[in-house]
């Protein structure tokens, strides 16, 4: 791991009142990583908070990298009244959030697409929870690491597991073969 703690994290950590570090972070992702089964790992990220430069930015990419998440929600600091950090100084400019947004952005679809393409020729068991936007004839629903799969089976009941055999990877999600219906 690298060294990610600095005045800069601390300052983040009290305004944004967090009881823990990065590093203790990290011990829990390694911790998540090495579990017994696959475990889906997301997060959200703030970009742009009051001082963050373009080293502590970098920083975060290489967390993003180190951690690699299945999802990650980006969002672009902006000012809430009665929180600390609106005590803070916006400094870091609007174009510059918006950078740094798309270059995290597409760090983290690549993280994806790697993940996602793992998926490929590999069973899952999916909750059927609705018909698939995308056709009627289609279902969707989640795999236990919370997985968007697709597969066609218009005969297939909400609420029902099927085993499906993923075939594609789309960025957002997955499209399979039914199997089989527990």
């Amino acid at each position: 791991h690298f060294a990610f703690l600095h005045v800069f994290e601390l300052r983040i950590l009290k305004a944004m009142r967090r009881g823990h570090t990065s590093r203790d972070y990290l011990g829990r992702i390694e911790t998540i990583k090495n579990a017994s089964r696959r475990l889906s790992l997301t997060s959200d990220i703030i970009v742009g908070f009051p001082g963050e430069t373009r080293s502590d930015f970098e920083d975060t990419l290489k967390l993003i990298a180190s951690c690699e998440y299945d999802g990650l929600y980006i969002f672009k600091y902006s000012e809430r009244p009665g929180t600390p950090a609106f005590k803070l100084e916006d400094d870091v400019s609007p174009s510059e959030k918006t950078e740094r947004f798309l270059e995290l952005e597409r760090l983290q679809r690549q993280i994806q697409g790697r993940i996602y393409d793992g998926y490929l020729g590999r069973e899952v068991r999916v909750l059927v929870e609705r018909e698939s936007s995308r056709s009627n004839m289609d279902r969707m629903g989640h795999t236990t690491c919370h997985k968007v799969v697709n597969f066609p089976g218009p005969h297939v009941a909400l609420g029902q597991v099927a085993k499906i055999r993923i075939r594609t990877a789309n960025p957002n999600s997955l499209y399979g073969d039914l199997l089989e219906v527990a």
